[in-house]
């Protein structure tokens, strides 16, 4: 299974704002669909159902997502895309789930082996897709910062974590400045600020609050008495790195 198998994806949109989607005569979702390479399925008038549909390549899918939310007036990133597909597809994976313990209960063992086997086909769309989502938003939040900054925000506690050790690795300044958020949006509170400061604890950095939400860290010769103790980036981190450095990607 990888990341270019076709998706359907459901955004709900208010009725009086399909017209908006659609266009005069159909041109607006038909010029969508066209540059997009995906089918679109608006419900008819009559229909009392709001809920639009997206088929096509995940990409793709994503790219007329956006263009549909930016016409009804809610913007959002590819990385966002992303996540609500890896969302999607991680809902799927638990009914299946569910289902096949349904059939399992009531003998059906053959068809408790296909659900299962469907659920854990979305498991690995819902990893894949996070996988990208986690690039798109790494981009989207730093690709314009200085290089003694990162920024955290939005990513999942073990992605941000393993982007920070790269980060702290291949930094070769006195001070870096990390972004984590304060977690106002967090039903419980600031989890990732809370894991970034027990990620410096353990290997002794020395580091200060800036705002509420960044921490600046002193890595004045910390680097090299870590190296032993952090796993290491691979070759091609170190390259990348470089790359981004030298191009300003």
């Amino acid at each position: 299974m990888t990341v270019s198998d076709a998706v359907t994806v459901s955004i709900d949109v208010p009725k009086e704002l399909h017209s908006k989607i659609i266009g005069h005569q159909g041109t607006t979702i038909q010029e969508i669909t066209q540059r997009t390479h995906t089918e679109i399925l608006v419900p008819p008038k009559e229909s009392p159902s709001t809920t639009i549909s997206i088929s096509g390549e995940p990409l793709a899918v994503a790219s007329a997502r956006k263009r549909i939310l930016n016409l009804v007036g809610t913007h959002s990133t590819v990385g966002d895309q992303y996540r609500a597909l890896a969302e999607q597809a991680l809902n799927k994976r638990n009914q299946y789930y569910e289902e096949a313990t349904e059939a399992y209960r009531r003998g059906d063992k053959e068809q408790a082996k296909h659900l299962s086997e469907l659920g854990h086909q979305q498991d690995e769309k819902s990893q894949q897709f996070n996988t990208v989502a986690e690039e798109q938003i790494f981009r989207e939040r730093n690709d314009a910062r200085n290089e003694d900054e990162i920024d955290l925000h939005y990513l999942h506690k073990d992605e941000a974590l393993n982007r920070l050790q790269t980060k702290l690795q291949l930094f070769h300044g006195d001070k870096l400045k990390v972004i984590t958020g304060a977690g106002h949006h967090s039903e419980h509170g600031p989890v990732l600020k809370g894991a970034v400061m027990e990620f410096l604890d353990k290997y002794h950095y020395k580091y200060t609050p800036d705002g509420e939400g960044a921490l600046v860290v002193e890595t004045l010769g910390r680097r090299e008495r870590n190296e032993e103790a952090m796993p290491q980036p691979s070759w091609l981190e170190r390259i990348v790195h470089r790359l981004c450095c030298c191009c300003g990607v």
